[in-house]
C-alpha cells in the first residue's frame, strides 16, 4: 500500500499564519472570511466525497493499465471522446477534480486529454435551457460546438507543445530497451523503461519490481 502524503502543508501553514495576523488587526472581517470558507467547504464536501469514492472504486476494482488504454498515447479518437464526454458530464468546481486527474496522469493519462476534459467543462448541460431562453437556440448550439471543437484543438496543441509523443530517438531507444508496465514498482518514477511505457512504447513487459523494491534493471533518467 502506498504511503499517504499530505500535499500543500507549507501553503497551509502560511495561510494559517496570515489569518492569525489578520485576526489581530481586523477580527470582524477575518471571522466573516473564515465563516465563508467553512460554508464553501460544506457545499463542496459531497463532491469531494463522490470523487474519493469514485477514485477508490476505480483503483480497487479496475486495473489502471486497462483504463489507460483508453486514455494513453494509443487511445486516439476514443480517448478524445471519453475526455469530452467526461468534461461535459462532470459537475462542481474544477479544482475538486484535480486530485483524481493527477492520479490518472501518474498512470499514463495524456496531458492533452486533461486539457480537453477541462475545456469541455465549459459546456454546462443544466444551464442550456436557460441559455437558450436568453440567447436563442442558434447562438447556444453554435457556441457549444465551438467549445467542443476548441477543446479538442487545445488538447492537440498541448500534446505538441510538451512533446509527449515519442520522437525518433526515443523510438529507437524503445526498440533497444523493452518498456516496463509494472506500475507498482518502487523505482518506477526513476525508470526509463516505465517512462517509455507511459510514452506509448508498444514493446513492453513486466519486470520483477514490487512495492518494496525495484527490479534492479531500471535506468535513471539523466536529464
Amino acid at each position: 500500500m502506498k504511503e499517504f502524503k499530505f500535499k500543500g502543508i507549507k501553503f497551509l501553514i502560511v495561510v494559517v499564519i496570515l489569518f492569525t495576523i489578520l485576526f489581530l488587526f481586523d477580527f470582524a472581517n477575518s471571522s466573516l472570511a473564515v465563516s465563508k470558507f467553512f460554508d464553501i467547504i460544506w457545499k463542496l464536501l459531497p463532491i469531494f466525497i463522490f470523487i474519493i469514492i469514485l477514485t477508490t472504486l476505480i483503483n480497487y476494482f479496475l486495473n489502471p493499465k486497462k483504463i489507460m488504454k483508453h486514455f494513453g498515447e494509443e487511445s486516439g479518437k476514443r480517448g478524445v471522446f471519453y475526455a469530452l464526454f467526461g468534461g461535459i458530464m462532470s459537475h462542481g468546481p474544477m479544482y475538486a477534480w484535480y486530485g483524481m486527474l493527477d492520479d490518472m496522469r501518474k498512470h499514463g493519462l495524456k496531458d492533452g486529454l486533461i486539457v480537453t476534459f477541462i475545456y469541455a467543462r465549459a459546456v454546462k448541460l443544466p444551464l442550456l435551457p436557460f441559455m437558450i431562453e436568453i440567447f436563442g437556440i442558434l447562438f447556444t448550439v453554435v457556441i457549444n460546438i465551438y467549445i467542443v471543437i476548441f477543446a479538442i484543438l487545445q488538447g492537440k496543441v498541448m500534446d505538441i507543445v510538451i512533446g509527449k509523443k515519442l520522437n525518433k530517438k526515443e523510438k529507437q531507444m524503445a526498440e533497444k530497451i523493452l518498456a516496463c508496465d509494472n506500475d507498482i514498482c518502487l523505482k518506477k518514477d526513476e525508470c526509463e523503461r516505465f517512462r517509455l511505457f507511459k510514452a506509448g512504447a508498444k514493446e513492453c513487459k513486466t519486470n520483477s519490481g514490487t512495492e518494496t523494491k525495484g527490479c534492479g534493471k531500471f535506468i535513471k533518467i539523466s536529464k
